[in-house]
């Protein structure tokens, strides 16, 4: 395949409304400066992300952990299992049964209403 049939499908194959959106194509203020920095606004999927913690911006397409980068993929379905393994741990703990057990009750059974449910 040459450069111009790859051209084409390429031309073919893509999504222009999509790539307009995710790459915000026709934004009027490309670089946004503030007083301590320049902010880009033109084109977001190429930025780096600039936060250690995995925090990145919208379509990033890696999140750094310290020095580590990790692809956004990968990074999110991490999260998702750890999120999932805490919600396991804390249902076969019955650590909410524990909390309710322990003296605190939520507002909605308050004294009155649990003297008309029980009556």
């Amino acid at each position: 395949m040459g450069e111009n049939a790859f051209l084409d499908m390429q031309d073919d194959n893509t999504n222009k409304r999509l790539r307009e959106i995710v790459l915000d194509e026709f934004t009027t203020k490309r670089i946004i400066e503030t007083r301590e920095k320049y902010i880009q606004k033109f084109e977001p999927a190429y930025m780096k992300p600039v936060s250690g913690n995995g925090r990145a911006h919208f379509y990033a397409p890696y999140k750094k952990i310290g020095d580590k980068q990790i692809e956004t993929f990968l990074f999110n379905i991490l999260v998702l299992w750890l999120v999932s393994l805490i919600f396991y741990l804390i249902l076969y703990l019955k650590v909410l049964t524990r909390i309710f057990n322990s003296g605190f009750s939520p507002r909605i059974f308050s004294k009155r209403q649990t003297d008309i449910i029980s009556a």
